[in-house]
């Protein structure tokens, strides 16, 4: 319902939900009797066309004839099973055929389109370009398009699921390039990555998902872990149950593609934290003189009054929130570094946020990104503290 309701201003956005809510739909099947149908909350329904134009529809039209002119039923249940799976039979058939035919056309096209500049394809165009080449090594042109396209958040859940398909190893350093940014900057995708791969695979198990509890009421803490193809992810453990699985699902697709088995039966929980309380100074008979204190001082640890806030009204503006943080306890505004790892196609940002003697580090694909993970990481420590 929330990706309903965010979808609804979004053409965009409600043309992705759109296309995977049918893609989970069935082909209609004709049978002896018909159960329902779910679009018009039906329990029972029938479905005739004046002129009539199918069997189906002749088959339809005389039982209903039979039945208002009070005449034996023109065919017994049996035969109306038989009907129903010669009918459906010729379907599938008539529909691989028109299936095989404009795929055949659209691996022409394809082929065409791959030998063109790939910055200029469409999402859907780009996406049957790397279906189409995934059962072979990557070309330098389409690992640059990749890794541009998930760079510029351009990737889709359809993309995603096409790529951890790819089976040469040569694909795997793409494909964790992949994973990993988008574990950090689209965490709540994992769930339709999964979903897209199962339909795709319906012989396959689902990727399954285990979840523990733990902590106090009021500060609980939940753990999950994803199994991909049989392969155990490692437990990932966040302050709420959908964080938790969203990051989950992304370290169980790592783990499968890496061949990396993570068997341990429950997670290891953090430990508590400590606040020890600072020795207190003994007296002297002749302190000297008193020496101020900087104003500003961003090494020691100061107490931050928290009193009111909310974390989920922090989280939604980290960088923002932290700012007036500072202020209402007198304290500097929050300061950043910032250091930049990796090849300067694929650079990784580290960003480490100082407060008042606080401290907390993050990293992720942006400056930006790096910058408002590490006043989140920094926020729930505070909130942790309390």
């Amino acid at each position: 319902m929330h990706e309903i309701a965010a979808a609804a201003g979004d053409p965009d956005l409600f043309a992705k939900l759109r296309g995977r809510l049918l893609s989970t739909l069935r082909a209609a099947t004709y049978d002896r009797t018909v159960h329902g149908l779910s679009g018009l909350r039906l329990s029972a329904y029938t479905h005739v066309t004046s002129p009539l134009r199918r069997v189906a529809d002749l088959i339809n039209q005389r039982i209903i004839f039979a039945h208002l002119d009070h005449t034996p039923a023109p065919y017994t249940g049996e035969q109306l099973t038989a009907l129903g799976a010669d009918l459906n039979r010729r379907t599938r058939a008539a529909r691989e055929a028109k299936k095989n035919h404009f795929k055949h056309a659209d691996q022409r096209i394809v082929a065409q389109e791959a030998a063109r500049d790939l910055t200029a394809l469409d999402a859907r165009t780009f996406h049957k370009v790397l279906k189409s080449a995934a059962a072979a090594p990557p070309r330098a042109e389409l690992a640059s398009e990749l890794a541009r396209r998930v760079d510029d958040d351009l990737m889709t859940a359809p993309d995603v699921a096409v790529l951890i398909d790819a089976a040469d190893p040569t694909w795997l350093p793409l494909q964790l390039r992949v994973l990993d940014t988008l574990a950090d900057t689209h965490p709540e995708m994992s769930p339709s990555v999964a979903s897209v791969w199962r339909q795709t695979h319906p012989d396959q198990p689902p990727t399954d998902l285990e979840t523990r509890r733990n902590g106090a009421d009021h500060h609980p803490l939940f753990a999950a872990r994803a199994t991909h193809l049989g392969v155990r992810g490692p437990w990932t453990i966040a302050a709420a149950k959908k964080p938790a699985e969203q990051a989950a699902l992304w370290a169980g697709l790592r783990a499968q593609l890496t061949g990396t088995d993570h068997p341990d039966p429950e997670p290891e929980w953090p430990a508590a934290p400590q606040n020890p309380q600072p020795a207190a100074t003994p007296a002297s008979a002749d302190p000297g003189p008193a020496v101020p204190s900087p104003p500003h001082d961003t090494t020691t640890l100061t107490v931050l009054n928290l009193d009111g806030a909310k974390k989920s009204k922090a989280l939604s503006n980290p960088i923002a929130w932290l700012m007036s943080l500072a202020q209402n306890n007198n304290q500097p505004p929050p300061e950043w570094e910032i250091r930049t790892d990796g090849p300067a196609h694929a650079p990784r940002f580290t960003a480490t946020v100082h407060l008042a003697g606080h401290t907390a580090t993050a990293d992720a694909t942006t400056k930006t990104a790096a910058k408002t993970a590490s006043a989140a990481a920094l926020i729930e420590a505070l909130f942790a503290q309390q």
